[in-house]
Formats: structure tokens, C-alpha cells, sequence
């Protein structure tokens, strides 16, 4: 793994990085994600815009199949070829093993095909850090707004993460929905409670079974104290 100093305190990129050199490079923005790949030895530059529901991580799968896929096609005489991404999440998914994403899988065959042709080396860069070929994919991922997603989503499929996060974002909106029509219901629980906080309660899992059974019966007003007291 090439660290900071490897790429810095070299004159354009390591020793290691040679043959054919492509970059890749994400942007998750509102209206959607992005991926941006720049072949640096032949000049092609690529942008794609993956729609709203990919994520970082799958940008950065596409991106680099996207790269396995040009290298592919250009048949270029060069021995090695090199690609470069500033995540490293996506380049330890592809050294992986096992993988039960079938995007990855599909990248790991793409990558071992033109394994037979070229010496292919995959490598962290830094991103930021003044290295053209990162400076100028991270342009064509935050590219044109022009790009628009043709076609029906998802592009890449869900993943079991992002399900996860968009199933607790419903639940937590439906949640305040139902607590904000209680009209007068609840009146001591409201006084208390402005709406539903995952990090309240987050907090009041750490409670045992006593403390919580206290806390919620002072909340609430459903406890053994005197009406007074209550």
C-alpha cells in the first residue's frame, strides 16, 4: 500500500504506478452521485452520474470497472497497468476473498480478465494533495450538472446499509408524525419530550431494567407516586 510520502515525494507519481494510469474518483451530491475516471496515459476522461439511490462505495466499484472495462477495449501494447483511487474501502473489498456484493464480484472478474494481458496494480492516492490525475477526476466526478441519470432506478441496486438507513429515516419521520397529532394525549410526556431522538435514545438502551422502568414512569406520569408527586 503506497502511503502520503510515496506519492508526494515523488515527481509526478511512484515508481510503482506505471504502464497504463487511471484514476478514479466520487461525489455524492443531492441530486445524486457521481463518478469521475481519467485515463492518464491515453487522455480519456469519463463522467457518470449514477442517479440518487448509489452510494460512495458503489461509485467508486463503478468507477474502476469502468477503467477495466476501457483498458479492455483499447488493447494497448503497455505491460502494467495501474489504478489509482483515494478510497480505500472499495481497493480492500476488491482484495477481498469473499464478497456477497454482486457489483464487486463483477469488478473482481473485469479486473482479472485484463489480469491476463497486464500486471494490474490497484493503489491508494491521496486525495487533495495537489496529484493531477486526483485533482482532475475529482473535477469530472463534481462535473457537469448537465448529467442526468436516463433510465430506471436504482442503477446499481440497494444496498443492505443504505436499506437499513433510509428504513430507520422513515420510521424516525413516521415516529414525529404520530407524536406531533397526540393533541392533548400524553400532555406530562410531552412536557417532557419535544419528539423522537435516536440519540436520546440510544442513551436510555445503556439503562438497566430498573433505571429505565423509573425514567419512563416519571416521563409518562404512569408511576407509583402520589398524583402531587407525580
Amino acid at each position: 500500500m503506497l502511503t502520503r510520502e510515496d506519492w508526494t515525494k515523488a515527481t509526478g507519481a511512484s515508481p510503482a504506478v506505471k504502464g497504463l494510469v487511471w484514476f478514479t474518483d466520487e461525489s455524492k451530491m443531492r441530486e445524486g452521485t457521481r463518478a469521475g475516471v481519467y485515463g492518464q496515459s491515453v487522455g480519456r476522461r469519463l463522467s457518470f452520474f449514477l442517479g440518487r439511490y448509489a452510494t460512495v462505495f458503489q461509485a467508486e466499484i463503478y468507477a474502476i470497472l469502468a477503467c477495466a472495462y476501457e483498458i479492455q477495449s483499447q488493447n494497448r501494447p503497455e505491460k502494467y497497468a495501474s489504478i489509482c483511487s483515494d478510497s480505500l474501502a472499495p481497493l480492500k473489498a476488491l482484495k477481498a476473498v469473499r464478497t456477497t456484493s454482486p457489483l464487486v464480484q463483477q469488478c473482481q472478474k473485469a479486473l482479472n480478465y485484463i489480469s491476463i494481458r497486464y500486471a494490474v496494480g490497484l493503489f491508494w492516492v491521496p486525495g487533495h494533495a495537489g496529484i493531477r490525475g486526483n485533482e482532475i477526476t475529482d473535477g469530472l466526478a463534481r462535473g457537469s450538472t448537465a448529467l442526468r441519470f436516463l433510465g430506471p432506478e436504482p442503477a446499481l441496486g440497494v444496498s443492505r446499509r443504505d436499506l437499513q438507513k433510509r428504513l430507520g429515516r422513515w420510521l424516525v419521520n413516521q415516529h414525529g408524525t404520530q407524536w406531533r397529532v397526540l393533541g392533548d394525549n400524553q400532555r406530562q410526556a410531552r412536557e417532557f419530550i419535544s419528539g423522537p431522538s435516536l440519540g436520546t435514545r440510544a442513551k436510555f438502551m445503556t439503562f438497566n431494567r430498573i433505571h429505565s422502568r423509573v425514567l419512563t414512569g416519571i416521563l409518562t406520569g404512569h408511576n407509583t407516586l402520589p398524583t402531587r408527586a407525580a
